[in-house]
C-alpha cells in the first residue's frame, strides 16, 4: 500500500512568531513508494506457484524455458530440487533470505511436515544456496577483474 502523504504547517513569514493562520500554509509532503525488489534472469528466488508450497528457485531466460516469453507481470522460475520450470506472478518473489525467514513461521512448517516434502526442501534449499554462492563468487571475479582493467589503463 502506498503512502498517501501528509501535510505539514510551513511558516511562511520566518520573522512572525506568532502561530496564526495568516503567516503558515500547509505543504504537502509527497509519499514515498514502497518498492519491491526487481529480479531479474539469474537472480535466486522464493516464489509460490498457485496451489503450492513456496519453494526455491531460480529466475530464468525464456530460452531455457523453450516456451516462449512469460505473460505479463509474470517470469519464468526453474525450481530447485526437480529443475521443472513455471510462470510465477512477480507480486510472489521474494529474495531467497527473505523466503527462509518465512520458514520460522509455525503456520508455515504444516506445509512441510511431510518427510518427503520436507526431505525434498532442504535439498531444493542447499542447491539453491550452492548458486548463489557461485553466482556471488563470479560477480567477485569480475569486480578484481574490471580493477585490473582500470589500472592497466592509468
Amino acid at each position: 500500500m502506498v503512502n498517501q502523504g501528509t501535510y505539514l504547517p510551513v511558516k511562511t513569514n520566518p520573522r512572525s512568531s506568532s502561530h496564526t493562520a495568516d503567516n503558515q500554509e500547509y505543504l504537502h509532503v509527497p509519499p514515498v513508494p514502497i518498492t519491491r525488489p526487481q529480479f531479474e534472469i539469474g537472480d535466486i528466488v522464493w516464489a509460490q506457484a498457485r496451489g503450492l508450497p513456496s519453494w526455491p528457485g531460480k529466475v530464468v531466460d525464456p530460452s531455457e524455458v523453450g516456451k516462449g516469453t512469460p505473460d505479463v507481470g509474470k517470469r519464468w522460475v526453474m525450481w530447485f530440487g526437480d529443475h521443472t520450470f513455471s510462470q510465477v506472478e512477480v507480486d510472489r518473489l521474494k529474495t531467497l533470505s527473505d523466503g527462509l525467514r518465512t520458514l520460522d513461521d509455525k503456520a508455515r512448517k504444516k506445509k512441510y511436515k511431510a518427510k518427503k516434502a520436507r526431505i525434498g526442501l532442504e535439498q531444493a534449499i542447499s542447491e539453491a544456496l550452492e548458486a548463489l554462492d557461485m553466482r556471488e563468487r563470479l560477480r567477485g571475479r569480475q569486480a578484481v577483474r574490471s580493477k585490473a582493467k582500470k589500472k592497466r589503463i592509468r
